[in-house]
């Protein structure tokens, strides 16, 4: 226990309090397809899947594992998506309040009639699908690897490509 200590005029007043540390990040699975409110970080661990729909609210960041899908539908994260290695990432009709990072999927990558309220950004990845969605900063799509049979596809998009 430690002590915090108010100066106030000529009286000093100490008060006693715990400090907090910050909860662990909520592992998914289990999916959050009940409409709830998640006041955590959520991680996705390699090889498994993760949902997050039906007018969930995510107050935290989401963490996808080299490996791992993700799939956000109908919902909202208030907070940043990062996946580096993972095998998908699929939004759609989700607002995301922060950044979305997606490095070296090694499958999809779907953001369909979606807004983002920061950064977009797609590297290295091998499939790309962008409909109908709003990105209100910066979006950044490099030396992302295309294969026969894979795509990128732009449509209808505001603040990207296409």
């Amino acid at each position: 226990m430690t002590s915090l200590t108010l100066i106030l005029g000529t009286f000093a007043l100490v008060l006693p309090y715990q400090q907090v540390e910050a909860a662990a990040p909520l592992p998914c699975p289990p999916d959050i397809t009940d409409g709830s409110t998640v006041n955590r970080n959520i991680v996705v661990k390699s090889g498994d899947s993760c949902t997050i729909s039906n007018s969930s609210t995510i107050n935290g960041n989401i963490r996808v594992a080299k490996g791992a899908s993700f799939f956000c539908e109908n919902s909202t994260i208030n907070g940043n998506i990062q996946a580096r290695g993972a095998a998908n990432v699929f939004i759609e009709n989700c607002v995301v309040t922060g950044k979305v990072s997606a490095l070296n999927l090694t499958n999809l990558f779907f953001l369909n009639d979606s807004t983002i309220n920061g950064d977009l950004t797609l590297r290295g990845n091998t499939s790309i699908t962008l409909f109908d969605s709003t990105i209100t900063d910066k979006s950044v799509c490099a030396r992302n690897t295309i294969s026969a049979g894979s795509s990128m596809t732009y449509s209808n998009n505001n603040g990207c490509p296409g």
